[in-house]
């Protein structure tokens, strides 16, 4: 029984050896690349990503202006009189 366990123990060990170097190994590396989201850019002398200046002339203009509504659709008034087509427009 301990022989089998330690012919077991002989081949599991550099099995586990070689797969932990290989994760090791093939783990990409720390970057040193700036990464910096919208809005910012990459400040070389400060090693640091700070906001993006402004467009010029961008920065107070007003929103476009919106478009009109839709005009309303015809709207007329019938009233129940038998036999007289009579209909007023409202709109």
């Amino acid at each position: 029984m301990l022989l089998a366990l330690k012919k077991r123990s002989t081949l599991v060990v550099p099995a586990a050896v070689v797969a932990l170097t290989g994760g090791v190994l093939a783990a990409p590396a720390v970057s040193n690349a700036a990464e910096c989201g919208p809005g910012t850019v990459f400040d070389a002398a400060a090693n640091l990503c700070v906001v993006a200046p402004a467009p010029a002339g961008q920065w107070n203009a007003p929103p476009p202006p919106q478009a009109p509504p839709p005009p309303l659709p015809p709207i007329s008034i019938c009233p129940p009189i038998p036999f007289v087509p009579v209909c007023f427009p409202v709109n």
